[in-house]
């Protein structure tokens, strides 16, 4: 990590020696901030995000123990020949 560190200042001082157009230069060092944050911050974050998911109970599917569920099936609405279900304009 401190070899990325180094060579990442590295970067920096080459970006800004380089005699590339100002706005391409603070473009490159704004967005190489970005990344240096990201690298940073990142496990950290991914640590409580990883955290947080194993931590959470699981929801139960349905309500009451050993209850079959009932399965909603298309068969049990009714068809559109039937002429129910239909909104009249």
């Amino acid at each position: 990590m401190r070899n990325f560190y180094i060579s990442f200042g590295v970067w920096l001082i080459i970006i800004t020696q380089l005699g590339v157009p100002i706005v391409w230069r603070d473009s490159l060092v704004f967005v190489s901030g970005l990344f240096l944050i990201l690298v940073s911050v990142g496990p950290i974050i991914l640590k409580k995000l990883q955290n947080r998911t194993t931590s959470s109970p699981a929801l139960p599917l349905a309500k009451g123990k050993g209850e079959e569920r009932e399965e909603l099936k298309f068969s049990d609405f009714p068809s559109p020949e039937q002429g129910e279900g239909r909104v009249g304009l």
